[in-house]
């Protein structure tokens, strides 16, 4: 809902997404703009390299994500796009913008409705982005423990993935 509500009240063409916890180098909005502002129509996102920052608790062997570039193949078995990226708000409108997921994965569900009505999304190949991975987080606190019904709902939205959380009697 705070992802639609500030979407709404913009008027920019391009808005970038930040969870609280995470963060944006000084030059990301710049860098990604400077690519967006070459884009083609349909490219409705600009995302960069993130780096995670993991807790040790938290187990959290990745040193970068979103390293992947655009491409619906790569987006069958689940999400390479973090929410930290710059998106088109003309697309964001098409799309109805974010929908509720129960347990989070809302970011998710929108790249694939990108995908599903002709979008698609450049890598800002840049290391512009900061991703703490920490057990207070509300992956470690709500999605984790349910990743089956989440990957299930998505499965059932997009025919197309092929989650393999989704299937099973768990």
């Amino acid at each position: 809902a705070a992802r639609n509500t500030a979407f709404a009240a913009s008027s920019a063409p391009w808005c970038f997404v930040l969870d609280a916890d995470n963060t944006l180098l000084p030059e990301a909005a710049t860098a990604c703009l400077a690519i967006a502002e070459q884009a083609p129509a349909n490219a409705a996102v600009v995302h960069p390299l993130v780096e995670v920052r993991s807790e040790a608790s938290r187990g959290d062997s990745r040193s970068l994500i979103s390293g992947i570039p655009w491409q619906r193949e790569q987006f069958r078995d689940g999400n390479v796009v973090d929410a930290m990226a710059l998106i088109r708000r003309s697309a964001w409108e098409a799309c109805g913008g974010f929908h509720h997921i129960p347990g989070g994965w809302e970011d998710f569900d929108f790249w694939c409705c990108l995908i599903d009505a002709g979008y698609h999304g450049v890598l800002c190949p840049q290391r512009l982005a900061i991703y703490n991975s920490h057990a207070a987080s509300m992956i470690s606190q709500h999605t984790d423990q349910g990743v089956r019904a989440i990957s299930r709902l998505l499965q059932q939205r997009h025919p197309w993935l092929q989650l393999p959380m989704a299937t099973g009697d768990r």
